[in-house]
């Protein structure tokens, strides 16, 4: 089983496969335009298709990952990305599970699962890039705030 990973950034997009550990890291920098962005995303998905038996496909991307329309709510470095539907546009093109989570969120949540956060009932989590995002956990949950902007400190 491997699930490929994406991280969009304001500055760079980083992908790796999960099996366990990440592997077979890739980067290209941050284009300036969607069509530039869904033709660089593609050409790297595709080559991970041919190598990995690829069973999902995970973002992790600036603002907040609205579940229900699969857009990035919220402002990021990125404008363009606010505009485009995650969820089914790779879903479609895929036919892959999509999961799709805020990027300081991803981060916490492999710290808390996988590194050194596993232990910890509240903590504060922050990603300083591009921009500054966070996550918030209390008694060992994600806080999300009242409109999804609870560890949204930029």
């Amino acid at each position: 089983m491997a699930i490929l990973t994406i991280d969009i950034g304001g500055s760079s997009v980083k992908s790796a496969i999960y099996t366990g550990e990440l592997a077979d890291r890739k980067q290209f920098y941050s284009p300036e335009n969607l069509v530039k962005m869904q033709e660089n995303l593609d050409e790297m998905i595709m080559y991970y298709l041919k190598k990995y038996d690829i069973t999902a496909i995970a973002f992790s991307v600036p603002g907040i990952a609205n579940q229900e329309t699969g857009r990035v709510d919220g402002v990021s470095s990125l404008r363009y990305i606010h505009d485009f539907d995650f969820i089914a546009y790779f879903k479609e093109t895929y036919q892959r599970p999509i999961y799709f989570e805020n990027d300081a969120n991803s981060a916490c949540k492999a710290e808390v699962h996988l590194g050194i956060a596993g232990d910890v009932k509240n903590a504060l989590f922050m990603v300083i890039g591009t921009g500054v995002g966070g996550t918030i956990i209390s008694n060992g949950q994600i806080q999300p705030g009242e409109h999804a902007y609870g560890g949204e400190f930029g």
